[in-house]
């Protein structure tokens, strides 16, 4: 009996502690401070709450079109349309059934009912499933955890977790709808409401130890459940987590902070052998402020000739570009950290793209206070040297290209959040020896929540007006696109901040009204007017440059 007693004893603190996060989670539920319909993710300028529903909190994005509730209403209503008119005729098509009047309003006062609620359960547990798995957001606050689920291109949602109502923080591995069982991060609250998100979408805005820490220090009632991270996270992730090591900027700043005072300060010259030999500088490509891009084969220094910048001292294959970034050899300043931060952000945006048509990073690695990535070897020149060399270009070829750059936008801007070029211009697209283009240079890119309040990066005629208010989005890739295809049709740069249209140029440029047309509603000014997507330019393109462009 003593011994149950001091059991007792030992269960009674915890047990009012879970009492009273009961009582702080339900009190959660029902606030309704200005505060807390603030968005944590966008801010209050970005997004406006559309409505609240205990802890979970729907917004609209400000700078997207708002088309996703007029699509839901009008499909639901088309269907139930549809569905009144199905049972009405099969409720009364026969004239027995219409000598009974009162047989068909019957049948269908009692069936239509049924049917409904019946799909009403399948569309929300179908939209519930569908949530579940879109990727997540979390945010770390001194209050709370903040999750965000994305729901189409302007809704997102975002629940409220605080800290004093958190229960326990796991890493389990879980099976959803693939044969592979993923690691997930399992929150779970005093009142035994659990939410999951995959492990890698955590790292997105935070990093382990940032979140373990935080965790431990704002919610020491769950500190006992983190155990599960030191074991799964040092046997399966440490090895996939290490050769992503060197694109950490906090790596790269220890390791230009502790390094020597650099031994080369002039341009490297042909021969010169790169991370202990590995990467052999064949020449110059160009140079800036801030660094050059070199020339460089992979092959041993002893295979490649040391005498010539030509392309035939390597094989092709072998052959890829140094970007370099000149670090200030002057420790601790504002500079170096910033140049760092760009060459870490440029390394990270390029290591997740795999299209086609976006130049590759196969490397990336700090040495001489220098930074480099290695990029994929295109042979062939921008679009700018071409049309400087040719002059304009004829619209079958203008529709291919944009063909091509409308799936580059795509595929950016599929990604969650989404990644905007912000740069894309005739500059920064190389067309290869089979005339297919490779968008590069992703020095000024951003991830849409980063993008607000961005400083003014690009050039003045391929700018829209939100991003020279600091505000890019998706569709200010579509206007620099626009602008990039009446560079192309004419020869000529856009007037900046300007709705481009070819055919003012008449008779000089000789260009059909539906592509006219369609640089038109790319350039627009207002967000409204411009396409909302690539998909929907993608799809103007096609129509104009027929059946043979659609297969390309």
């Amino acid at each position: 009996m003593r011994c149950f007693m001091k059991d007792t004893e030992y269960l009674k603190p915890q047990l009012i502690s879970r009492q009273k996060r009961m009582v702080a989670e339900l009190g959660s539920l029902v606030s309704v401070s200005h505060e807390s319909n603030v968005s944590a993710f966008a801010g209050e300028a970005d997004a406006e709450l559309c409505f609240r529903l205990g802890a979970i909190r729907v917004y609209r994005l400000l700078g997207q079109p708002s088309v996703f509730v007029g699509t839901f209403l009008r499909t639901n209503l088309i269907f139930l349309t549809l569905l009144v008119f199905y049972c009405t005729y099969h409720t009364c098509s026969s004239p027995e059934r219409l000598a009974q009047i009162w047989l068909g309003p019957m049948l269908l006062g009692a069936c239509l009912p049924a049917v409904l609620t019946l799909t009403g359960l399948l569309v929300m547990l179908t939209l519930g499933l569908w949530l579940v798995e879109k990727p997540k957001r979390l945010k770390v606050t001194p209050s709370q955890m903040v999750l965000r689920m994305q729901v189409s291109d302007e809704l997102f949602a975002e629940v409220a977790i605080p800290w004093n109502t958190l229960d326990s923080v796991e890493l389990k591995r879980l099976r959803r709808f693939t044969p592979e069982k993923d690691l997930y991060v399992v929150i779970k609250t005093a009142l035994g409401t659990s939410y999951s998100l995959r492990y890698d979408d955590l790292l997105l805005d935070n990093s382990e130890a940032s979140f373990l820490n935080a965790v431990t220090t704002w919610a020491p009632q769950a500190r006992g459940s983190l155990l599960s991270f030191s074991s799964l996270t040092s046997t399966s992730l440490s090895s996939s987590h290490q050769s992503q090591a060197p694109q950490f900027t906090e790596l790269w700043l220890h390791q230009f902070s502790t390094a020597n005072i650099r031994q080369n300060d002039a341009l490297l010259a042909c021969g010169n052998a790169l991370k202990g030999g590995q990467y052999v500088i064949l020449g110059v490509l160009g140079g800036g402020g801030q660094g050059n891009a070199y020339l460089a084969s992979n092959k041993p220094p002893e295979s490649v000739s040391a005498d010539t910048n030509d392309t035939a001292a390597a094989d092709r294959a072998d052959l890829v570009v140094l970007k370099e970034y000149i670090m200030p050899v002057y420790q601790g300043s504002s500079v170096l950290a910033r140049l760092t931060d760009k060459l870490h952000h440029e390394a990270e945006i390029l290591s997740r793209l795999t299209h086609g048509h976006v130049v590759r990073l196969f490397d990336c690695f700090v040495e001489d206070y220098r930074g480099y990535l290695v990029l994929e070897f295109v042979e062939g020149r921008s679009l700018k040297e071409l049309v400087q060399s040719e002059g304009p270009q004829s619209e079958e070829f203008v529709c291919r290209v944009a063909i091509q750059l409308c799936g580059v936008l795509i595929y950016l801007h599929d990604f969650y959040p989404a990644i905007v070029h912000r740069d894309l211009t005739p500059d920064n697209i190389m067309l290869d020896a089979a005339a297919d283009v490779k968008v590069v240079d992703f020095n000024v890119a951003r991830q849409l929540e980063n993008a607000s309040g961005a400083t003014v990066v690009g050039k003045h005629a391929y700018i829209p007006p939100e991003q020279f208010r600091g505000r890019p989005c998706p569709q200010s890739d579509i206007y620099a696109l626009g602008a990039t295809l009446y560079f192309l049709l004419s020869g000529q740069d856009p007037e900046p901040l300007t709705v481009s249209r070819p055919s003012a140029l008449a008779p000089a440029v000789n260009v059909s009204s539906a592509l006219d047309q369609i640089v038109a509603r790319a350039t627009a000014q207002e967000l409204g007017d411009r396409y909302a997507s690539a998909h929907d330019f993608l799809r103007d393109l096609e129509s104009v440059s027929g059946a043979t462009l659609k297969s390309l």
